[in-house]
């Protein structure tokens, strides 16, 4: 259960936003989206399928785990991706 759900939406828009930045993209529906915002919103759906009306605390960190991931030195990024 999530106690202040405005505060919650506005920490997803925020990472989503961070996510949105990712100079890689991949397409889907026939639309260019960022790599990472597809990744966040896949953890985001996995989350809810293994942990339905999980909270606060844990959901926000499914959809940031990578913020900024390409902010970071390739090799430095490279040696913590596993995907």
């Amino acid at each position: 259960m999530i106690a202040d759900r405005e505060r919650f939406e506005t920490a997803i828009a925020r990472i989503d936003a961070a996510n949105a930045e990712d100079p890689e993209h991949e397409r889907v529906d026939g639309e260019s989206v960022a790599k990472e915002l597809i990744y966040g919103r896949r953890m985001s759906e996995m989350l809810d399928r293994f942990a339905p009306g999980s909270n606060g605390m844990v959901a926000p960190s499914r959809s940031g785990i990578d913020v900024p991931r390409w902010k970071c030195a390739c090799s430095t990024n490279q040696e913590r991706r596993p995907r």
